[in-house]
């Protein structure tokens, strides 16, 4: 790929995963906190660009069609947007089977435990 995507090690750890019922601005789906363990993992180091999705979505099909050029805010460099949750198996599962490792979404606890990064603030 000409548009590399740089991947980061996010270590292995736990993390308690909500807000106490006492945080500001907090929403109900937030609790109850629970612990959270994950094992290592990456991410990508940025959102995945215009660039980048639209190299994908040159690669063989593995499911469905995808439009090379989504996004309304236009810009090589820019994050790629107005693309679906079926868009985006469809990018990882293209990306997959074009290096040979496994792509996916990170879980909803895999992104809040790399966001907070160590810290307990809100």
């Amino acid at each position: 790929m000409n548009n590399q995507i740089n991947m980061i090690r996010i270590p292995a750890g736990s993390f308690m995963m909500g807000s106490p019922e006492d945080e500001n601005d907090r929403f109900l789906d937030e609790s109850p906190r629970h612990l959270v363990e994950l094992q290592e993992f990456f991410l990508s180091q940025t959102p995945i660009t215009q660039a980048q999705w639209r190299e994908v979505a040159g690669l063989p099909v593995v499911s469905r069609e995808l439009n090379p050029d989504p996004s309304y805010f236009k810009g090589n460099n820019r994050p790629v947007e107005q693309v679906n949750w079926w868009e985006t198996m469809e990018f990882c599962a293209r990306l997959s089977r074009h290096t040979g490792r496994t792509y996916s979404l990170p879980t909803e606890a895999q992104w809040e435990y790399a966001c907070r990064a160590g810290t307990t603030t809100p």
